[in-house]
This record gives C-alpha cells, sequence and structure tokens, in this order.
C-alpha cells in the first residue's frame, strides 16, 4: 500500500514537471506575412516609387521658389513705400533752394520796416525743411568734409593751403538723401594744393 502511494507522488511530480516544461517552450509566432508578387508587378513598384520621389522633389522646388517669390514681392513693396515720394521730393528741392536764397539776400538788408517779412519767409523754410525730414530726407553734410563722389558733384577746384587736398570748401547746392539713397549731390567746390607751395616743398625735399 506503501508502494502503491509513493509511486502515485513520483507520477504527479513528473506530470507537473512536464507542464512546466512545456509551458516554457513556446513556438516563435510569426510577425510579418510574406507576399511574393511578380517581377513585373515589382517593376511597377519601383517605378511608382520613383514618380512618387520625382513628384515631391519637384514639390520641394516650387515650394523654394514661391518662398523666394514671396521674399522678392515683400523686398520690392518695402521699397517701394520708401522711396514712393522721391519724385515730388525732388521737384520741392527747388524750392526749398529759393527760400535759402532769399533768406540769404534778406540777412543783407534786414531792417525794422522789414524784419516781419523776414520772419515769415523764414517761418515757411523751417516748415518745409520739417516737412521733408519727415519723410526721410536728410540734408548731405559738404563744406569741411573730404570730397565723395557719392554725394558731392565738383564743379571747380580751388588751390589752397588752408586745407587738405580733396575737401570740400565751398557748397553751390546743398544735396540730399532720401532714406538711404541720394537724391541729389552736392554741387561743390574741392581744394588741392597751391602749385608754388608744391614745388618749394619738393624743391627743399632735394
Amino acid at each position: 500500500m506503501a508502494e502503491k502511494k509513493e509511486k502515485s507522488i513520483h507520477e504527479n511530480e513528473d506530470k507537473e514537471k512536464i507542464q512546466t516544461e512545456n509551458a516554457e517552450f513556446q513556438p516563435e509566432e510569426v510577425c510579418e506575412e510574406q507576399v511574393t508578387i511578380s517581377k513585373e508587378e515589382y517593376e511597377k513598384l519601383i517605378q511608382a516609387q520613383k514618380i512618387s520621389s520625382d513628384y515631391f522633389d519637384q514639390m520641394l522646388r516650387i515650394q523654394a521658389e514661391f518662398e523666394n517669390y514671396r521674399k522678392r514681392v515683400t523686398k520690392e513693396k518695402s521699397e517701394f513705400f520708401k522711396y514712393a515720394n522721391e519724385k515730388i521730393i525732388s521737384e520741392i528741392l527747388p524750392i526749398l533752394d529759393n527760400f535759402q536764397r532769399a533768406l540769404d539776400a534778406l540777412e543783407e538788408h534786414v531792417t525794422k520796416e522789414n524784419h516781419k517779412f523776414f520772419e515769415g519767409v523764414e517761418m515757411i523754410y523751417r516748415q518745409l525743411k520739417n516737412l521733408m525730414e519727415s519723410q526721410g530726407v536728410k540734408q548731405i553734410e559738404s563744406v569741411g568734409k573730404p570730397f565723395d563722389p557719392s554725394v558731392h558733384h565738383a564743379v571747380q577746384v580751388v588751390e589752397t593751403d588752408e586745407t587738405a587736398q580733396d575737401t570740400v570748401v565751398q557748397e553751390l547746392a546743398k544735396g540730399y538723401i532720401l532714406n538711404d539713397r541720394v537724391i541729389r549731390a552736392a554741387t561743390v567746390i574741392v581744394s588741392k594744393p597751391k602749385q608754388g607751395s608744391a614745388e618749394e616743398k619738393n624743391g627743399l625735399e632735394k
């Protein structure tokens, strides 16, 4: 009786061991299904992929071209508004010059009888200048500055030892800049060393 009981216990242990081993061993699951296609279908897929890639590249080029176009239009629009008043401002400049000449002439003949007229002309001149400045117009500095062909128009050269060579010694007509564009160069007289002084200097050096 005891032998049968012991044999039954061993059999149960063997069954549990087999069940445990079976639980630990699991065959690998198939994650992907294999599909077989013909050579013709494969070539069609490759061709479709190439066409798709070409369309994508074309889309990127169109997008880049459109972005460049948008930036160019934005810049042109900004430039247009920046210099939209250039023509009318250029036409006002001679009027401003005439007011300046009138003031220069009046300063030589001001008396108690006409000083009110002088003040009126000066007030209109200041109003015009303030209007121009509000539109981005600035006067070019000339006298005492080195000659700069980008902003100065030289009509005469004078010999002098009082300033360095190629210095603006006199301004005949004022120049103006609209924002960063020269709309009228200043008309100026430029200096150069006196011929005699240069020769004397060369003689001393010898």
